[in-house]
């Protein structure tokens, strides 16, 4: 029996009632049957996910070998020193980028526009030097003020009254006056925006200068009514002035670092409550330039503080680069997660990268700097459910496809912190949901294809799809994407020496091809797949063989179920047979391997210079990829077949008795050693070299085993040992009969898979069976006919099973109806007849 199907046909006609269950299937295709049937010896191949691990010590971009020259440094000094004052104007003399300057022209007024006035006398030295600054912005012009514009001193006209009102109101003015209130705004320009500045003081500050008083009104024009309103505060003006002020006047009062952190937390939530955060807050320069001084402190929760409120000002340029940086210094300690809990200062981070939309908008250096920190900070399980409520996957897909835009080095940097940030979610159930509801793990494929220059974003990728690909639903969104199996066969053979990206691309690939029949075709039909997967095997088995393992880039040694070191070679070679073994389940595929001599080589080496003991999974591995090629032992020129007794002797080692003595911890291999015996033992060649090589026996004695799966193997071969004639009295020898008959009484019932299994062999075992060479006894006869009898009423057999679901139930009536009772029903009526023989 092949180790496929386990049973050959159902219901035989008369002519063919004594024909034996033999392995092969006549009228089902081994693609169909490999997608119905449950119980299956061409089996997926599992494997450890290789060790990812952290960021010790924290750093922006890892200890890898990529080009370190123009990347923005992970540590550096950062002081208040470094932040711009906003708002603010360059002192007397600067002369800065991007300011503007006085203009020099002059413009020169017609003579005839100009009225005449009369001189008034000159004030002395002494008067002009007490003269101050708020004198000058409110005196008159002077008459040589006015002529100094053509260099004439004028004259002034007659009037009909004779004398002027110096102190008029608007309607009272002449047009004299009118002309001079026009002069008067031209040449004080300076003075009147001095004087909006020295307005706003007074009303930041809450005092009262005398400006706006009633005789301030009876002494000024237009301007001074402008003051009077200054002593009408708004509600916000007052809330300013009795909440805030005080806060920022005595900061700088505050001796401890414990009273400057409750002062900036109440002033954070005083300027919230009244909405005065933002890039257009009232006074929000003045609130700037009283916190930045205090980031020279040493404590990193008050500068985190300090930050979070600067961020919430929406500062841009210099400031937002410099505050992410200092968000990013803080968050390099482990230390230091704790001070983030409140999910405050990512969200804010997480606010400031949305804000841009385009690659000419965003701000690569700020974003290289936020995305490190929330890099590193992911790598910590209590802030990632912060992240995770915040919305962290979605945004970072949409932040992908900015740097995609361009090929930038700042952009592949920025790529490489928004990888490192997914490296890390993808580790979450509920963000590794959220990869697949949005098109990210998709985005990353395009990566995949178009960044293959850059190692350090390919490796974060390839760690993502590692994790994410150990779930069904991400292997269905990947498998509909057709580059991306070229494109992972194209860094297999670029960084073929970098085993950390080799190991992930093979892990991701090997689970890709285990869930989906259309992966396994997609990464076949690339060209030379197979090609480049031999070379990397061909790569590490060499180096393995040389001992050359530390020549490898190697982060950390990956460690097995008994914690020991896998060595890299070991672990991509693993990972690489992994994949070979899932491509055979594709029957186009099988087909095809089973006729390359690279391939079956490859496996036999692997098989002949390993132990279980010593290397676990490198020979299970090899042991399931041997088993789906051998499935294929049909195939016209399979080197399975002609080389079916190379493979046999290799595989006794694992079946000694040695190995016998520690049954549970090789039953594994066991398993699939038997399955492979299963697949060649329709070979006759095979049962003769099995039954010279005493093969037959070790599979009775594991009949005594116990474990239903080792079980099932062995009664498949027993089924394509009892085709030939000279076989079967192995059966009376030692005594099988019996022991199927207790596997049929402990395991039917549960599993009538495994029964029609056993009613399969007693099949073949009577085919051609009478009175004189009859094999039974007659208790072993009638036996076996009360246990068929009582199994085939198919209610009763329902009863036996228990704590079934209805899935489950209907499951086993499908085994019982398919797989069991068209076999007993036949082997009943068979063995009725031999009863006969002893009445």
């Amino acid at each position: 029996m092949d180790q496929k199907s386990g049973k050959s046909v159902t219901r035989t006609s008369r002519n063919e009632k004594k024909q034996p269950f033999y392995s092969l299937v006549g009228n089902r295709t081994p693609a169909a049957a490999i997608i119905n049937e449950a119980r299956t010896s061409l089996k997926t191949v599992s494997t450890k996910r290789p060790y990812t691990p952290k960021d010790v010590p924290r750093t922006l971009f890892g200890d890898t070998n990529g080009n370190q020259s123009s990347r923005p440094p992970s540590s550096f000094s950062l002081k208040s020193k470094h932040f711009d004052f906003p708002d603010s104007r360059p002192s007397s003399g600067q002369n800065l980028p991007g300011k503007l300057s006085p203009l020099e022209h002059k413009p020169i007024i017609p003579e005839n526009a100009i009225p005449h006035v009369p001189t008034t006398p000159k004030k002395s030295d002494k008067t002009r030097r007490r003269s101050t600054s708020r004198s000058r912005i409110y005196q008159s012009p002077s008459a040589e003020s006015i002529s100094a514009v053509d260099g004439q001193k004028p004259s002034l006209p007659s009037t009909d009254s004779g004398e002027r009102r110096v102190h008029s109101g608007p309607k009272l003015r002449t047009p004299r006056d009118e002309m001079k209130s026009l002069d008067h705004d031209r040449s004080s320009s300076a003075e009147s925006k001095n004087q909006r500045t020295l307005k706003g003081h007074l009303i930041c500050s809450g005092h009262d200068s005398g400006y706006g008083t009633a005789d301030s009104r009876a002494s000024s024009g237009g301007p001074i009514r402008m003051e009077s309103q200054t002593d009408i505060l708004s509600d916000v003006d007052k809330y300013w002035s009795q909440e805030i002020l005080p806060i920022l006047n005595n900061l700088s009062k505050d001796r401890s670092t414990e009273q400057l952190i409750l002062s900036i937390e109440t002033l954070y939530q005083l300027l919230e409550i009244k909405d005065l955060l933002g890039r257009k807050a009232k006074n929000r320069s003045q609130v700037l330039k009283v916190i930045y001084k205090f980031l020279d402190t040493e404590s990193p929760e008050l500068q985190l503080k300090i930050a979070q409120l600067i961020l919430e000002f929406k500062v841009s340029a210099n400031n937002l680069v410099n505050v992410c940086k200092l968000v990013f210094k803080i968050s390099k300690e482990e230390s230091n997660d704790s001070l983030f809990v409140n999910g405050h200062v990512m969200n804010s981070l997480l606010e400031m990268l949305q804000q841009s939309s385009s690659a000419e908008d965003f701000n690569y250096d700020a974003g290289i700097y936020a995305l490190g920190a929330l890099k590193l900070l992911s790598a910590n399980e209590l802030l990632v459910k912060y992240l995770e409520s915040l919305d962290c996957v979605k945004i970072a897909d949409t932040l992908i496809t900015i740097p995609l835009k361009t090929t930038e080095v700042r952009s592949v940097q920025c790529l490489v912190q928004i990888t490192g940030l997914l490296r890390n979610l993808s580790e979450y159930e509920r963000c590794r949901a959220q990869l697949c509801e949005s098109r990210c793990l998709l985005h990353l494929a395009d990566i995949v294809d178009s960044h293959q220059a850059h190692f350090d974003v390919c490796l974060n990728v390839a760690r993502i799809f590692s994790k994410a690909t150990t779930f069904h639903d991400s292997c269905l969104v990947l498998s509909n994407y057709d580059t991306l199996f070229s494109s992972s066969l194209n860094l297999l053979q670029k960084y073929i020496q970098k085993q950390d990206l080799v190991v992930r691309v093979c892990f991701y690939l090997g689970n890709l091809t285990a869930k989906s029949e259309e992966s396994r075709l997609k990464l076949y039909s690339c060209p030379n797949s197979i090609t480049v997967l031999f070379e990397v095997f061909n790569f590490y088995f060499n180096l393995r063989q040389q001992g050359k393992d530390d020549a490898i880039s190697l982060i950390k040694l990956s460690v097995d179920d008994a914690g020991r070191s896998i060595p890299p070679a070991e672990d991509v070679l693993m990972k690489l047979i992994r994949i070979i073994a899932n491509l055979c389940i594709s029957e186009e595929v099988g087909s095809a391997l089973t006729r390359n001599d690279q391939c079956l080589d490859y496996i036999l080496t692997v098989l002949e210079g390993n132990t279980i003991e010593k290397n676990e999974e490198l020979v299970l591995n090899s042991v399931s990829a041997l088993n789906n090629l051998s499935f294929y032992s049909v195939t016209p020129n399979a080197n399975v077949v002609k080389r079916q007794f190379e493979v046999a002797e290799v595989l006794i080692g694992i079946l000694m008795p040695d190995n016998l003595m520690s049954l549970d911890d090789n039953l594994e291999a066991m398993i699939e050693v038997v399955r492979v015996y299963g697949n060649l033992s329709r070979l006759p060649e095979m049962r003769a070299y099995m039954s010279r090589k005493k093969i037959d026996l070790l599979l009775i004695t594991l009949l005594d085993s116990g474990r239903r799966e080792l079980i099932y193997g062995c009664c498949g071969v027993l089924v394509n040992l009892m085709m030939d004639v000279d076989k079967r009295s192995i059966i009376k020898e030692e005594d099988v009969v019996r022991k199927l008959i207790n596997i049929f009484q402990t395991f039917g019932p549960n599993d009538w898979r495994l029964a029609g299994l056993v009613c399969q062999i007693l099949w073949n075992y009577t085919c051609d069976m009478h009175s004189s060479n009859l094999q039974f006894s007659r208790e072993e006869l009638f036996s076996i006919f009360e246990e068929l009898k009582s199994s085939l009423c198919e209610s009763d057999a329902m009863s036996l099973a228990h704590d079934l679901d209805d899935v489950g139930m209907k499951l086993m009536k499908s085994d019982y109806r398919e797989h069991f009772a068209p076999v007993a029903q036949q082997l009943l009526e068979r063995i009725s007849s031999l009863m006969a023989q002893f009445r």
